[in-house]
């Protein structure tokens, strides 16, 4: 049971970096595109950056908690961790 929870883990921790990697690319495209934007559009595009970057610390930090996890609380702080990467991917894909 413990290899498979280790299993489990490595293979959240593997895509999840994926996911990072993925995400700090369009972040730095919207970058791109908020320093060629011009009053409001650029207005609200720093804004929602500011809002991804918030985000993005505080999944990054639950993140880092994984190591510690136990296979009797990984459900929990799995369920947590896919509720938040699904509000900050949701963040970035709004327009």
């Amino acid at each position: 049971a413990k290899e498979n929870f280790l299993k489990l883990r490595e293979e959240f921790r593997h895509t999840t970096q994926s996911n990072l990697i993925a995400l700090e690319h369009s972040v730095a495209e919207l970058e791109h595109k908020a320093k060629k934007a011009v009053g409001k559009e650029r207005a609200d595009l720093h804004a929602k950056i500011k809002q991804i970057h918030a985000r993005h610390e505080a999944f990054a930090s639950n993140y880092k908690l994984i190591e510690n996890e136990s296979a009797t609380t990984w459900d929990e702080t799995k369920a947590r961790l896919d509720k938040e990467w699904a509000e900050l991917k949701a963040l970035l894909d709004s327009k």
